[in-house]
């Protein structure tokens, strides 16, 4: 288990800066070329990589992040699983899922009588949603997605280091031309915190690569 400690957005004056506690649940490959110091979802999220369990409806509450790659349970039941052990309290009545604003998925306390939707909307996320991934079918995704993951370890080896934001959104465009993701695109994101490194999550859905830029 490793604990890290990034800043979120800034408090009141009157108020030392506020503090957000991610901890991060980590298992034998995912500790690789250090992408376990970020939260990094690559793969589709019908079939995610890891996934965030926020303490809070609040997508800027102390996470717990766990591993999912070759796991059959749920993302909820994985949470749930570990809720006390990640936070120290019982683990809440209702849990819902949102596809927070990183493309990945976030598991989260639900509210009485409203909906995931509902719910998932009022803190700026959205519910999963299944169809198509910008005209590739989920194997596809997926396959493409394990390519963009060696390519980024190797890369990280490579150099040593960990990518820079130009490093690593060069290495996404040119996956998309092997494998002729015509209609995806690339975005950015600023991260919340200090990253020293830039990360990617895969918003599927949406057929977009978001980069969360280092500093």
């Amino acid at each position: 288990i490793r604990d890290r400690v990034v800043s979120a957005a800034p408090a009141p004056e009157a108020r030392p800066p506020a503090r957000r506690r991610v901890r991060i649940l980590v298992v034998g490959a995912m500790l690789v070329a250090g992408i376990a110091a970020v939260y990094v979802t690559s793969r589709p999220t019908t079939d995610p990589l890891s996934v965030g369990c926020y303490r809070t409806l609040d997508q800027n509450a102390d996470i717990a992040i766990l591993p999912l790659a070759g796991s059959e349970v749920k993302p909820a039941e994985r949470c749930a699983a570990e809720w006390r052990s990640a936070f120290g309290v019982d683990v809440p009545p209702e849990l819902i899922t949102c596809v927070v604003r990183d493309g990945g998925l976030g598991i989260f306390p639900g509210k009485e009588g409203l909906d995931a939707e509902t719910t998932c909307a009022a803190i700026g996320a959205s519910t999963p949603r299944s169809g198509t991934y910008g005209g590739k079918t989920a194997s596809e995704v997926r396959a493409w997605a394990g390519d963009v993951e060696s390519a980024y370890i190797q890369a990280s080896k490579k150099r040593d280091d960990c990518l820079s934001e130009a490093v690593l959104a060069a290495l996404i465009r040119e996956s998309f031309d092997r494998w002729d993701f015509e209609t995806w695109t690339v975005s950015r994101v600023e991260s919340d915190g200090d990253l020293r490194c830039a990360s990617y999550s895969v918003d599927s859905v949406n057929a977009v690569v978001i980069l969360v830029e280092d500093h």
